[in-house]
């Protein structure tokens, strides 16, 4: 019995470690944004440069998010995303610098990284940003399909 309590009481220390570090584990945060990124349809996930990343459009798709694993240095744990251009990527940065970042490399295409490894990520602002840059780069067809969803569902909430 005393062997039992003393492997318990080991055993306890490190399953409360897991759940307590796990907001900030890279894998953990790689699976939540691996399971936003793929909800969005026609997407794929793809590596890219030794590092996770997502598309969409098919074989010749283009990429809308990399996992970024404090790559080239940087202290991050972040989703790389597509932005509008330069200019909504300074206003995000100016605006919201604990969360935003200008990534090495991509940061010149227009792309910005939310920084995940910290307390109280939204991950339903996340998805939201996965959904912009998603759109930032989807085929045509595949945007006005769903923004014909979108509308269907406002006019039938408010129908009801």
């Amino acid at each position: 019995a005393a062997r039992v309590l003393i492997a318990e009481h080991q055993l306890y220390s490190r399953c409360l470690e897991e759940l307590v570090s796990r907001e900030t584990s890279a894998e953990w945060l790689l699976e939540q944004v691996g399971r936003l990124a793929l909800s969005l349809p026609e997407t794929a996930a793809r590596e890219s440069r030794g590092a996770p990343g997502w598309r969409v459009g098919g074989k010749s798709g283009k990429f809308f998010a990399h996992f970024n694993d404090r790559h080239h240095g940087e202290p991050h744990v972040a989703v790389l995303v597509k932005t509008s251009g330069p200019d909504e990527m300074a206003a995000l940065i100016e605006r919201s610098p604990e969360v935003y970042f200008r990534p090495a490399y991509y940061g010149a295409s227009g792309w910005v990284g939310i920084v995940l490894n910290r307390k109280g990520v939204d991950w339903d602002h996340v998805g939201e940003c996965l959904a912009r840059s998603w759109r930032e780069v989807a085929p045509r067809r595949q945007t006005r399909l769903m923004d014909a969803a979108e509308e269907f569902q406002i006019r039938s909430a408010l129908r009801e």
